[in-house]
């Protein structure tokens, strides 16, 4: 069904942050609940299942969130307590688990005291309250920032600049 007029979305009300790339979405309220929609057949709504959902969904065990960011087919969230959490497909590492392996669950990350998150295609960027800006995920065309050839940065990596 083609949706052609904007439409609200049942349910949700009291929205801080939103995000959307592809054929995904989420949207965090104001008391913290993150919630996504859309295609989940590789884990990025964060639900514990592989599957699309056309009504949103609660990301299992994840509260006190204030900030989204999706990418092609992961989602990163920003808690207020400053720590990151990450899950959906993860073949060019992400999420930044120190895998290559998919995950329908959030995974926090070992960066904290975070600010601000972003989600590429297939990578992440996060900036930590001191003005550091960290990257994983896939670094075939420099998305890291690292000056290397490698594709794969499957860990946060601390950003320098020169």
């Amino acid at each position: 069904m083609k949706v052609l007029t904007p439409q609200q979305i049942e349910g949700l009300t009291d929205i801080v942050s939103i995000s959307t790339q592809f054929s995904h979405a989420a949207a965090v309220k104001s008391d913290g609940t993150l919630y996504t929609w859309g295609n989940g057949l590789r884990g990025q709504l964060g639900n514990d299942a592989y599957e699309n959902k056309f009504t949103p969904v609660i990301v299992s065990n994840l509260t006190d969130v204030k900030a989204v960011s999706t990418g092609i087919d992961h989602t990163i969230a920003l808690k207020k307590d400053g720590t990151v959490w990450a899950w959906g497909y993860n073949s060019q590492g992400q999420i930044g688990d120190g895998t290559r392996v998919r995950s329908s669950v959030p995974f926090q990350s070992d960066i904290d005291d975070e600010n601000a998150i972003a989600a590429g295609v297939h990578h992440s960027l996060a900036l930590k309250a001191d003005g550091t800006v960290w990257a994983w995920g896939y670094n075939n065309l420099g998305q890291v920032g690292d000056n290397k050839s490698t594709d794969y940065v499957l860990t946060p990596k601390q950003i320098t600049f020169e």
